[in-house]
């Protein structure tokens, strides 16, 4: 009777263990959003600073490579393995749409999501 209690014991505990290390560390990376410019922006600055919300949970250690170009499936890398959810280009064309993409890789978990493909045309100058 005793052996079965103790083994009681240890069951509920590692199971604790298991319960509560996955609400510590969820296994989750939400898709990059809200980009600046926003998607469709229209008369943008031909310097513009891309921004968007990350995907990981707060907390962890993320790393983005945004996608960039003239066509809707932007493949050229514009940037990879930056830690800041914003990024400044410069010298684009005027009147012209751009298309960009953010790769999240989130180093705690080991999750990567690719987002949306987001666009905006530049104004004159």
């Amino acid at each position: 009777m005793k052996k079965i209690g103790i083994l009681f014991l240890v069951v509920s505990f590692f199971t604790v263990a298991l319960i509560l290390s996955g609400c510590m560390s969820p296994k989750y990376l939400g898709t990059p959003s809200n980009p600046s410019p926003y998607n469709g922006q229209t008369g943008v600055p031909l310097n513009p600073t891309l921004s968007w919300s990350g995907g990981g949970p707060a907390g962890d250690s993320m790393e983005y490579t945004i996608f960039f170009g003239t066509t809707p499936t932007p493949n050229s890398i514009l940037v990879g393995n930056i830690t800041s959810t914003s990024y400044q280009v410069s010298n684009l064309s005027p009147n012209t749409t751009y298309y960009w993409q953010i790769d999240a890789y989130d180093y705690t978990t080991g999750l990567e999501k690719t987002g949306p493909v987001w666009s905006f045309t530049t104004g004159q100058n």
